[in-house]
C-alpha cells in the first residue's frame, strides 16, 4: 500500500483563508535591498541562476513551500499535500527596474505585487528579485500567505537562503538532498482522515476536563482567563471603530511603503523609560496618527483609537514549524497625549493592561 501524506490547517490557519476575498488579501509581504557584491555578472546584471541553486538548496529545510492546498470532500477543511508539479521558477522570479531605478519605483512595483492575490492551485509563495536600482543594488520582494506562515516564519524563508558574509555557500558544494513528492491521499482516505479527526474531538474534550479535574486550581485560573478574554473580545467587537479616513471599505489595490529608524534611539527610550522596543513604536504611532489627522482637517481626535498588535508566541519546540504561532492584543493610543514623553509612558501603561487581559486570538484551542 502506498504511503500517502497530508497534514491538516490548524483553525487559526484556515481562518486567514476564510477571511480572504477579492478586496481583502491574505498575504504577508516583505522588501529586502541588498548590494550585488558577488551576485553581479559581468553585463552589470544579477546571476539568478545562483539565486535559483541557493533557493533550491535551502527549501528542503521548509517542506510547506512545495505544498498546496487540497480540501476534504463534504467538509471542505483544507489540507496541505505534496505539489508533484512544483516548479521552483514558477515561484522564484525575476525582474529589471528602469535604470536607474529608485525607491520610489520600487515601492510602486511591491505596491502592484502586493495587490495580486496568491494562486491557491499552486505553493502559496513568490519571491521577486528586483535589479536595477542604484548604487549597485538589487531587492528581493516575498510574498507569502498567512495560512502557511506568520511574520517570523517569514523571516526564517528569507534567513534560510542568506549569510552574514560573501563567501561561497557550502550549500552549493553538493546539491540538495532530492525531492520526492509523497502521494495525496485519495478523496475517500481525506474524508475517512476527516470523520475520525470529528469523532475523536469529543474524546480530546472528555480528556482535557479529566486533566482539569486532576488540577483543579490552575484550571479554574485558565478557565477563568479565557472568560475574561472572550468577555474582553466580545465586547472590543460590539464597540465600533472611531471614525477615521482609515475606517472606510477598501479595495484590492495596495500601496507599499517604508521608512527607516535609527533603532539605537529605540532601544534608548526603551532603557530610559522603562519600555520595549514594541512601545517606542507604537508611541511614535501615536504622534504621527495625531499630526496625520490634523493635518486631514479632523480637529477633534477619535476618543479612544485602537490598534491591534501581534504578538510572537513560538518557543523552543515551535520557532522552526510552520503556520501561525501568534498572539493579538488590541492597545489603545494616546492620540491626544502631546508631549512625546508622558505619551511614551502611557502607552507602556495601556500595552501593560493589555498584556494581562490578552485577545481571545492568544487561546490555544485556535490553534
Amino acid at each position: 500500500m502506498a504511503y500517502t501524506h497530508a497534514e491538516r490547517l490548524s483553525a487559526l490557519d484556515q481562518s486567514f483563508l476564510a477571511l480572504e476575498e477579492g478586496r481583502s488579501h491574505m498575504h504577508i509581504g516583505g522588501v529586502a535591498i541588498f548590494e550585488a557584491g558577488p551576485l553581479k555578472t559581468a553585463s552589470g546584471g544579477i546571476d539568478i541562476d545562483r539565486i535559483m541553486r541557493l533557493m533550491e538548496a535551502g527549501l528542503y529545510r521548509i517542506p510547506r513551500y512545495r505544498q498546496r492546498l487540497a480540501w476534504t470532500p463534504g467538509f471542505k477543511h483544507p489540507v496541505w499535500i505534496d505539489d508533484p508539479l512544483f516548479n521552483l521558477a514558477y515561484h522564484v522570479r525575476h525582474t529589471h527596474l528602469p535604470r536607474p531605478g529608485d525607491e520610489r519605483l520600487l515601492k510602486r512595483l511591491a505596491g502592484r505585487l502586493m495587490s495580486q492575490e496568491l494562486d491557491r492551485g499552486k505553493p502559496l509563495w513568490e519571491m521577486w528579485v528586483v535589479e536595477g536600482l542604484r548604487d549597485n543594488r538589487f531587492a528581493i520582494v516575498t510574498k507569502a500567505h498567512h495560512c502557511m506562515i506568520d511574520g517570523v516564519g517569514s523571516v526564517e524563508l528569507t534567513g534560510s537562503v542568506m549569510r552574514p558574509t560573501p563567501d561561497l555557500d557550502p550549500a552549493l558544494a553538493a546539491p540538495p538532498p532530492p525531492w520526492i513528492p509523497r502521494q495525496a491521499p485519495s478523496r475517500g482516505e481525506l474524508l475517512a482522515a476527516e470523520l475520525v479527526h470529528r469523532t475523536a474531538a469529543p474524546l480530546n474534550a472528555a480528556a482535557a476536563i479529566a486533566r482539569a479535574l486532576g488540577g483543579p486550581r490552575s484550571s479554574f485560573e485558565s478557565a477563568r482567563k479565557v472568560v475574561s478574554g472572550l468577555a474582553e473580545a466580545v465586547g472590543a467587537g460590539l464597540s465600533p471603530a472611531s471614525p477615521t479616513p482609515f475606517n472606510v471599505k477598501i479595495g484590492p489595490h495596495r500601496r507599499f511603503d517604508w521608512t527607516v529608524c535609527d533603532l539605537a534611539s529605540f532601544k534608548s527610550a526603551r532603557a530610559r523609560y522603562g519600555a520595549t522596543v514594541n512601545d517606542v513604536v507604537l508611541s511614535i504611532l501615536a504622534g504621527a496618527l495625531s499630526r496625520f489627522f490634523h493635518r486631514r482637517g479632523i480637529q477633534t481626535l477619535p476618543p479612544e483609537f485602537r490598534v491591534m498588535v501581534p504578538i510572537n508566541v513560538r518557543n523552543a519546540a515551535t520557532e522552526h514549524e510552520m503556520g501561525n504561532r501568534v498572539a493579538m492584543m488590541l492597545v489603545k493610543l494616546p492620540l491626544d497625549e502631546r508631549d512625546p514623553a508622558r505619551r511614551l509612558q502611557k502607552t507602556v501603561e495601556e500595552a501593560k493592561r493589555s498584556k494581562q487581559s490578552p485577545h481571545a486570538m492568544k487561546f490555544p484551542f485556535l490553534y
